[in-house]
């Protein structure tokens, strides 16, 4: 939500910049104004990346949570040790993947 807002308002400064160049400003002006809008929009992909990459290991990390307890929950009720090793290797996200 918060990039959203923040896209926005990249996006509003930009398209004020247009209309300030559309009305005739002076060149010096005009390429500062460019960079500056250059700024805003790596500074928006960058903000992007950094949610994308936020969320892809703090999904990855509940995923390997859950698939921990499941190794766990499922070698206390066979008294398994094969599952119980799979365990201690960090083999446990092949299981569930397998079961899913």
């Amino acid at each position: 939500m918060l990039l959203l807002r923040i896209g926005s308002i990249f996006v509003l400064v930009y398209v004020s910049f247009i209309f300030l160049y559309v009305r005739g400003i002076c060149n010096f002006c005009h390429l500062m104004l460019k960079y500056i809008c250059h700024l805003c929009i790596y500074f928006l992909c960058f903000c992007i990346i950094i949610y994308f990459c936020y969320f892809h290991v703090y999904y990855q990390g509940s995923y390997l949570t859950k698939a921990d307890k499941w190794v766990q929950i499922k070698a206390k009720q066979d008294g398994d040790k094969f599952a119980a090793r799979l365990y201690f290797s960090g083999e446990a996200v092949k299981i569930v993947a397998a079961y899913c």
